[in-house]
């Protein structure tokens, strides 16, 4: 079965409302971005998104979805009485979390991102509840990837898919701490980057299992993996992006050399660019042309994947792909097809990646006219359970049985400190983490705790984590230090709920596919079920699912380790 791409897609960006506006813009070489400045004073290029207010019923950000989706329904002819099985999918990395306060956060349902996702879903007229998607800067390519396989596992018949972050005080404060954001327009590639540029976006494609009847377009596969090298920085090797680039290619048939060209996630950074670079290189893609469209969008976080699929659904079909904005000098150890000017392709296939903290990858292979090929059908899996690890109530349960052995109720900062000291496995980094990654860390080592893993099965093990919280905990802390201001790097890292994964992937060294969903609550059957349609198993021998909630008082980790038939 093949999953096609809707003809019509809808963006609000920097550029406007109308997607052939955008395009038009972005041919004639403008940016998006303007200069910023704000209350601390730093000035740097940040996008410039359409003048939108929040109403009683809507936040400023959900109206943007709300407004993408609609669009992207009405252009695609769909209506929700043509009988057929509509999903939809929100990729974001922040929601709502410029209305965030740091008073009774619990109490405050529209900062909760699967309530955001709710409330677009019905504004929009669409039923069906969504899945959500917050993995970093890979959450719109990851939903890419995971509509497709939904679509080609037969669950669903349309797959509508939003991608959406707004510019907030709060991430930008995050990246400055960091050093990370340029104070022009960033130039990914380039001798002269020296950081990226922020932008905000909503965007919505629709992907189906029906042919579009025009110039039709065909995900032909994707894949996930991660770094497991360092929460915040690349992998210095660019192997593991590599390897999902290789892994996504294999799935569409493809050979390396044939590729039109790579979008490449290119933020501008030093150590993500020479990443990518030699990523690329070991996929065997460096001799085609490669682009970044941040320079004209911005990075727009959890959107910035999916919207720049759409840019490059237009390239591929049009033969020319757009040069990267103001590059000059190539400033990376591998010699890519980075270019200031337009760039003529050949090939009816391209491949598009991101990366982000956290360690993860994600890229995806997409193809242009009839020839696009089906994809292998989805394996079907039989799973069991080897191990489960349980945190809830002052107590550790492994297999059901008091992990601490005296039976003895603590509180969460106890609990944690005897655990770590009762497990004797020194990790200098641990007492640094926020609670949310100490507690799925903790479940980790005891649910591997003399388990064998060979280079293969860490190479392949998947993990598929969720909450209903995100990483809520931690951002009210992070939003009390800006307050008072002393933000804090080492604190803002942990404002992503996925950096629990990579915590447990770089413990473990695990390599294989991740990804992190948001539920309205904690659901172990479901959780499992549809994670083995989102999850690529086919190599997976065992794989990670679990539940890790933390907001306040309140915490509650299950965690199983799995096996595949």
């Amino acid at each position: 079965m093949k999953t096609y791409v809707g003809l019509h897609k809808s963006l609000i960006s920097g550029y406007g409302e109308n997607m052939s506006d955008t395009l038009a813009k972005m041919g004639e070489g403008r940016t998006a971005l303007r200069r910023q400045e704000w209350d601390d004073g730093t000035t740097y290029f940040a996008q410039q998104a359409t003048n939108r207010q929040a109403t009683e019923s809507l936040s400023r950000l959900e109206a943007m979805g709300v407004d993408a989706l609609k669009n992207c329904m009405e252009g695609n002819g769909w209506t929700a009485t043509d009988g057929r099985r509509t999903g939809i999918i929100i990729s974001t990395t922040k929601g709502n979390i410029a209305e965030a306060r740091t008073s009774a956060p619990e109490e405050a349902s529209r900062i909760f991102i699967y309530e955001m996702a709710k409330r677009i879903c019905r504004a929009a007229g669409i039923g069906a509840e969504p899945i959500v998607i917050c993995n970093a800067c890979i959450s719109g390519v990851a939903a890419t990837i995971v509509a497709s396989r939904l679509i080609r596992c037969g669950e669903y018949d349309d797959i509508f898919v939003v991608g959406l972050d707004e510019s907030s005080r709060f991430v930008t404060s995050g990246f400055l701490g960091f050093r990370s954001v340029s104070a022009r327009p960033c130039v990914p590639y380039d001798a002269r980057r020296d950081g990226l540029s922020l932008g905000e976006a909503a965007g919505s494609i629709l992907f189906t299992n029906r042919a579009t009847g025009g110039a039709e377009t065909v995900i032909e596969g994707g894949a996930l993996s991660n770094d497991a090298n360092h929460i915040s920085g690349p992998s210095r090797t660019g192997e593991p992006l590599a390897e999902a680039i290789r892994r996504a290619v294999g799935q569409s048939h493809r050979r390396a050399e044939e590729v039109a060209f790579v979008n490449a996630h290119g933020t501008g950074t030093a150590y993500n660019d020479e990443m990518e670079a030699k990523a690329i290189d070991l996929a065997g893609m460096a001799g085609s042309p490669v682009n970044s469209l941040k320079p004209y969008l911005g990075h727009t976080l959890g959107a910035s994947g999916l919207i720049e699929l759409m840019v490059c659904d237009d390239e591929l079909h049009r033969g020319e792909i757009l040069p990267t904005l103001g590059f000059e000098t190539l400033g990376v150890s591998k010699s890519l097809k980075v270019s200031g000017e337009p760039q003529k392709i050949e090939g009816t296939y391209c491949v598009k990646t991101a990366s982000g903290f956290g360690g993860c990858n994600a890229a995806v292979v997409m193809s242009k006219g009839c020839d696009g090929r089906d994809v292998d059908a989805c394996r079907d899996v039989e799973l069991s359970t080897v191990r489960s690890v349980d945190i809830r109530g002052g107590r550790i349960l492994v297999d059901g049985l008091d992990a601490l052995g005296d039976g003895r109720e603590r509180d969460f900062d106890s609990l944690v400190r005897d655990a770590y000291h009762n497990l004797d496995a020194p990790n200098l980094k641990f007492f640094k983490m926020d609670d949310l990654c100490k507690m799925g860390y903790l479940g980790a080592e005891y649910l591997l705790r003399d388990v064998e893993l060979g280079e293969d099965e860490r190479r392949d093990m998947a993990i598929m984590m969720a909450n209903r919280s995100g990483s809520l905990d931690t951002d009210i802390a992070y939003i009390r230090q800006m307050e008072d201001g002393t933000a804090s790097p080492a604190k803002f890292v942990y404002t992503l709920p996925n950096i629990v994964i990579g915590e447990i992937s770089i413990r473990h060294k695990i390599h294989g596919e991740s990804l992190f969903v948001i539920m309205p609550q904690r659901d172990d059957e479901k959780l499992r079920r549809i994670g083995t349609k989102m999850l690529d198993m086919s190599r997976t021998k065992k794989a990670i699912f679990g539940w890790c909630e933390k907001l306040a008082d309140r915490y509650e980790l299950h965690i199983e380790l799995i096996e595949t038939n």
